[in-house]
């Protein structure tokens, strides 16, 4: 009986220190991996790294907003050009017109 309650608690330790290495392992790992997005982002501390997760969102936001205002003023522009570019065809054939006449 002795033996066996030995080897259980010589199980139950050896169940103890691997649970702790594979505890250190993941420690291990995540710290690995926010070095990795500390790098990546250019943050030096854990709040800023989850502040700039949080503002993606707005950020992204911001972006779409800008990106249909540049699109609305592109098309406003190319339409002004086309304009332009007509008036002064007009122009340089009315100029022609009255050189020949």
């Amino acid at each position: 009986m002795q033996e066996v309650l030995c080897h259980a608690w010589y199980c139950f330790i050896a169940g103890l220190k691997t649970n702790q290495e594979v505890q250190e392992a993941k420690i291990s790992s995540y710290e690995e991996a926010l070095a990795k997005i500390k790098d990546a982002t250019g943050v030096s501390n854990i709040q800023e790294v989850v502040d700039r997760f949080l503002n993606q969102g707005n950020t992204k936001k911001h972006l779409d907003q800008l990106k249909e205002e540049n699109t609305r003023q592109l098309a406003r522009l190319r339409e002004e050009k086309e304009k332009l570019q007509a008036q002064f065809e007009d122009m340089k054939y009315s100029g022609e017109a009255k050189m020949s006449t």
